[in-house]
């Protein structure tokens, strides 16, 4: 079985130094190739941002890569999710992923 990305917040960006993640979370604010993003447990995430890549909705999911010094996420994709999200919602997927990791990853 090959394992999913996992989706976390920002309180677990220390627990996956260098490792792949998903992260959803609403754009605080874009200067230059930096996102800051607020997370679905409402801590704010620094996005190093690819170039000629910028956001084009309220709510976006980034896929990539956490820094080795843990407090930031070099994003690889960039997916809009639209204008109208209920974060806490996304906070509740994040906290039941890993108590059912089979319906989180490919069989």
């Amino acid at each position: 079985m090959s394992q999913a990305i996992p989706l976390i917040n920002s309180s677990q960006l220390g627990s996956r130094v260098n490792q792949e993640v998903r992260i959803i979370g609403r754009v605080q604010r874009v200067s230059g190739e930096v996102l800051l993003l607020e997370a679905s447990d409402n801590g704010t995430v620094e996005i190093k941002l690819q170039l000629d890549d910028s956001p084009t909705t309220e709510y976006v999911e980034v896929i990539g890569r956490v820094a080795r010094s843990g407090d930031s996420i070099t994003q690889h994709a960039l997916l809009p999710l639209g204008d109208n999200l209920d974060l806490s919602l996304v906070e509740q997927l994040v906290k039941y992923t890993p108590k059912f990791p089979a319906l989180f990853s490919e069989q």
